[in-house]
């Protein structure tokens, strides 16, 4: 299941990457995916390379905020919204205790918290 999402994730972010204007959408899109396997800094340095890359190629700062704004939107939406509804679909539970059982698990019928 993260393995698909994952690669959405990545088709996502080279077809963002090609509406920008970024060389080289389809690499950067398929590092994002694989990259985005590592816990917390994956995304981060999948961001971060073509974040400079339109830096080094474009005149001005908007297409770098740009490509900025598209990485942090994907990953918003995909860590708060698609992972949790996909994976507590997959164990049977409802996408809110996903999203609220790390601060009110005790209250919604886990023990673990």
């Amino acid at each position: 299941m993260q393995v698909l999402v994952n690669a959405g994730f990545g088709i996502l972010f080279g077809a963002g990457l090609y509406v920008i204007g970024v060389p080289n959408p389809a690499l950067w899109g398929v590092l994002a995916g694989i990259l985005r396997i590592v816990p917390y800094v994956g995304t981060t340095i999948a961001a971060t390379l073509p974040i400079a890359l339109s830096l080094a190629v474009f005149d001005g700062w908007l297409r770098p905020l740009c490509v900025f704004l598209l990485v942090t939107g994907l990953e918003l939406i995909i860590a708060n919204f698609i992972e949790p509804w996909l994976y507590g679909a997959a164990w049977e539970s409802l996408p809110w205790r996903c999203w609220f059982r790390p601060s009110f698990g005790p209250f919604c019928g886990d023990r673990r918290g």
